[in-house]
């Protein structure tokens, strides 16, 4: 019998305060401790839409497109479903990830671990994309 394909997903997690060479040396019980310890300090930070970008509906998309100085370093646009559209909306406000990933399971039926992937993707690759900004 055929096992139920999942989508391959997955996340980084900064890590701070031990050194990347010792990572694979450390036992799964201190591991874990590093990984807790870096999604709390992950979890604290508060991040917010770069007001360079704007979301807009067209016809039945909503995108979103740079503005200002962004338009000449992100030479393109994010088209968002509707999950993707939330999140955004939630960070235009600032807002931790967390908060954010509380509200997703409150809205949303679905798999909490699989919210809390996809939802730290989607911070990560806004914020390599300076999309998402973290707030001091």
């Amino acid at each position: 019998m055929k096992r139920v394909f999942n989508k391959p997903v997955w996340y980084y997690i900064p890590v701070e305060g031990v050194e990347p060479t010792t990572l694979a040396s450390l036992s799964d019980e201190e591991l874990l401790q590093v990984l807790e310890c870096s999604k709390q300090r992950e979890d604290q930070k508060v991040y917010q839409v770069n007001p360079n970008f704007i979301m807009t509906q067209v016809a039945d998309e909503w995108l979103v497109v740079p503005t200002g100085e962004m338009a000449q370093q992100f030479n393109g646009m994010m088209s968002l479903n509707a999950s993707s559209r939330f999140v955004w909306e939630q960070f235009q406000t600032p807002n931790s990830i967390c908060s954010v990933l509380q509200t997703l399971k409150e809205r949303y039926e679905g798999n909490a671990a699989d919210m809390e992937v996809e939802l730290r993707q989607f911070v990560a690759r806004c914020l390599a994309y300076q999309i998402l900004q973290e707030v001091k």
